[in-house]
């Protein structure tokens, strides 16, 4: 008999299906891209040849303030030499942000929308894992965005990556780049002095 899979053993895939949301049509992402053209004010918009909804991992919005509305889940037409990384990609629907009020970036703090809301793609599987879950406890409500940031890290796992996260901004507040990173220092540090007291205990 085939054993069940738990959560923590299962794969973003697997935790896709277990929730029951359904893969995006790759027409889906097609009309999204169209629709983005109908709207273009200018030629280097109109007429920029093939066009894709882009990469937030490699885009300016790392570290922003964003709004998150909706995730959905396209198949990946890309072919990794990884037989473990992800055959999908999530698809957030988000806008940029900015605090309600000036200067107020701490936790339970306030934020609107800082432009339109558009589509843009993602395939950290953090990213996805937490965008799966917000979903399965239903936390996404089109008048009431989430208020994000996009970090990552910059120690590398063992097979090379820059691990991508999702961080709550109404929970934790804004950090900047240099503060994550500071933090992240920091940890490292507390980590290998701890190991180092432990050690002259034999």
């Amino acid at each position: 008999m085939t054993q069940p899979v738990t959560v923590q053993e299962a794969s973003v895939e697997q935790q896709r299906y277990a929730a029951g949301l359904s893969v995006r049509d790759s027409d889906d992402a097609s009309k999204a891209i169209a629709e983005r053209i109908l709207t273009s004010q200018t030629e280097e918009d109109i007429f920029g040849g093939p066009q894709s909804l882009g990469n937030i991992e490699e885009s300016e919005l790392l570290f922003e303030a964003i709004l998150l509305y909706n995730v959905t889940f396209n198949e990946s037409s890309f072919k990794s030499k990884d037989p473990n990384a992800p055959t999908v990609y999530c698809i957030l629907e988000i806008a940029k942000a900015k605090p309600k009020k000036a200067g107020n970036v701490g936790p339970n703090s306030e934020w609107v929308k800082d432009g339109e809301r558009f589509l843009i793609g993602c395939g950290a599987r953090n990213v996805m894992a937490a965008a799966i879950r917000g979903m399965d406890v239903g936390l996404y409500d089109p008048d009431n965005p989430i208020p994000v940031q996009v970090l990552v890290t910059r120690k590398q796992t063992g097979r090379g990556f820059y691990p991508y996260s999702l961080r709550s901004l109404r929970k934790f507040g804004y950090v900047t780049r240099a503060e994550w990173y500071a933090q992240e220092k920091k940890e490292a540090d507390d980590a290998e002095a701890k190991l180092r007291s432990q050690e002259t205990l034999f």
